[in-house]
């Protein structure tokens, strides 16, 4: 669906109720809680936000019209505003219209010396924009009969970021982690070794993943594939064949598609680096889809894949621990410990609960599971 249909669309609505309904949720997606009134009794208020004081009604109301000539319907609302007593401080107009900036500007000097209102006008532009939102699409076929764009199975890093920042997963610092993205780095490119990163919920697996794709230590640009779209063939042009890439399968083991998905990326060529985030326990399920495939794969040893885990000491004030076994080639220190005299794998702590939440929330570590694609030697 493109912005001009959606325009002629916004054009052509004559449902001046329908109007109202869908400016003012498209008001309320953007974090404004306003409460509709409209009806004969509005006085000129289709919408207000905020607490309601005895003089004056609310700080912010909204105007909401399908008029043509918008700039008239605008000013008989203002007045109609300030002749029932109402002193809002800010008002927010929305019209189906085209306005242009200059004519915007004009308008809003004469309501601020007129009625001493900050003005916000949502014209048309806004109103194409914010119904092209992922987050939107859905509203194009309710009041505008328009089928929505398709949205892309294949995110790059800027979309799936601009995704995580909305649900608000990338505003805490994120640090102290550079050794281990030059680890799965190494497992990706030089060695070409399939990840799965296994933690629980709310752990940061994506967001590990996120910020080794954009710390500038892949050499390759990466896909994201979010969980939710049902993958269908036609979808692997989004991922530009001809050049490398690696592709991040978020939420792998919830898919029901991952078989068909994992066969289409093995069409690809150059075929993709490959990383996967799965919850505890759910490993297994992308191994299975990835045997023999062309894709990375677990080796087989001892009858079961080989997996290595690699995490951070806790430093959490309480901790319950079970076993979870790690490898890396070199013995290390961990809370639990140094390797074994010759050996590569050792016991590590593993979360189960913290007292303080909060601290969990900032020095909990991730048990990251890293599928190999051969027997690393020593």
């Amino acid at each position: 669906m493109s912005y001009e249909a959606t325009r002629r669309g916004l054009d052509a609505m004559t449902d001046s109720v329908g109007f109202e309904r869908l400016a003012t949720i498209l008001l309320t997606r953007t974090g404004i809680d306003v409460r509709p009134l409209g009806g004969s009794g509005d006085r000129g208020r289709d919408a207000v936000a905020g607490l309601y004081h005895v003089e004056g009604g609310e700080p912010l109301a909204v105007t909401i019209s399908l008029e043509q000539d918008w700039r008239a319907k605008i000013r008989a609302d203002l007045k109609r505003l300030h002749d029932a007593g109402y002193r809002p401080k800010t008002v927010i107009s929305v019209t189906n219209r085209p306005a242009a900036a200059p004519v915007q500007a004009t308008l809003q000097q004469q309501a601020k010396k007129d009625y001493g209102v900050n003005l916000t006008i949502h014209e048309q532009r806004w109103l194409v924009a914010q119904l092209h939102r992922r987050d939107n699409l859905d509203l194009l076929g309710e009041y505008l009969q328009l089928s929505p764009p398709r949205p892309r199975f294949f995110l790059d890093l800027s979309e799936f970021e601009n995704l995580l920042g909305d649900r608000r997963l990338l505003a805490a610092p994120f640090a102290g982690r550079g050794e281990e993205l030059d680890d799965v780095e190494h497992l990706l490119a030089d060695e070409g070794r399939a990840v799965i990163i296994e933690a629980p919920g709310g752990f940061g697996k994506t967001r590990f993943a996120v910020e080794l794709a954009r710390s500038g230590r892949s050499a390759t640009p990466w896909f994201i594939v979010p969980y939710g779209l049902p993958f269908e063939a036609d979808y692997l042009a989004e991922a530009e064949a001809g050049y490398d890439v690696t592709v991040l399968v978020d939420d792998a083991h919830r898919r029901t598609d991952l078989d068909q998905l994992l066969h289409g990326l093995e069409r690809r060529d150059p075929k993709p680096q490959l990383v996967c985030t799965v919850r505890p326990g759910h490993a297994a399920v992308v191994e299975t889809a990835l045997r023999g495939l062309g894709l990375p794969q677990p080796t087989p040893l001892g009858g079961r894949p080989r997996s290595w885990c690699v995490a951070s000491p806790p430093r959490l004030p309480e901790i319950a621990t079970s076993e979870c076994t790690i490898g890396f080639g070199t013995p290390w220190s961990t809370a639990a410990g140094r390797s074994p005299a010759g050996g590569s794998t050792w016991p590590l702590p593993w979360p189960r609960r913290a007292r303080h939440p909060s601290i969990a929330l900032v020095n909990c570590w991730v048990c990251f599971v890293i599928a190999q694609m051969g027997v690393r030697p020593g």
